[in-house]
């Protein structure tokens, strides 16, 4: 349900620039009713990954601007083309598998790492795959992101047990960071690995 709604404000934004709370609130509980019909902080989480105050007024809510979608297209083929070298730079073999999905393997063919790459955090439709394996699986997405996946992971019991069951969620600035790294070693890359960790805090929507 939360990738819906995460995808609705996304289109009400792209058709309705500059919107307030109050108009994007309106239309959600239209669309999504009863028992459908979602909190207000994931509505100010989604807002918050995605948008700001229009035009510096306080009027209303636009999408910033990189979220335009080629913006969002260069930076996923530019993490991907990362990924692959760093794989590389390890001694894998980064193997491209789906849209925007690769996989390191090693020299027995073996796959050791499974990552994803993503402009959204609407991640669930790979994740609950059957083919999708957590221990191995690293989601890779916008910084902005990070808020709205520990949101769901705390009110989602399932993400929140593929997460205990090893899958990862990097943002895209520590990927960069880590291919940064001079003398990147594997040991090395899984010490980084582990210091980016979701944002737990609770987002705070500015008032309008």
């Amino acid at each position: 349900l939360s990738d819906r709604i995460e995808s609705e404000i996304i289109h009400y934004l792209k058709t309705n620039p500059v919107s307030n709370l109050s108009q994007i609130d309106t239309y959600l509980c239209k669309r999504f009713t009863g028992l459908l019909t979602p909190s207000h902080k994931l509505i100010e989480t989604c807002l918050l990954s995605y948008a700001e105050i229009g035009n510096g007024d306080n009027t209303g809510w636009r999408l910033k601007e990189q979220e335009v979608r080629d913006a969002r297209a260069l930076d996923i083929l530019h993490i991907g083309e990362l990924l692959i070298t760093l794989g590389r730079r390890l001694g894998y073999h980064p193997e491209r598998v789906g849209e925007n999905q690769l996989v390191w393997k090693d020299r027995l063919n073996q796959a050791i790492y499974h990552f994803i790459v993503l402009a959204t955090a609407i991640i669930t439709p790979i994740i609950y795959s059957d083919t999708f394996v957590p221990k191995i699986g690293i989601i890779v997405l916008p910084g902005s992101r990070a808020s709205l996946v520990a949101y769901r992971s705390r009110h989602d019991p399932r993400l929140n047990l593929m997460m205990e069951k090893g899958l990862r969620i990097i943002k895209f600035r520590h990927i960069r960071r880590i291919s940064n790294e001079r003398n990147i070693s594997i040991d090395k890359f899984v010490q980084m690995l582990e210091i980016d960790p979701l944002k737990r805090n609770d987002p705070q929507l500015p008032l309008l």
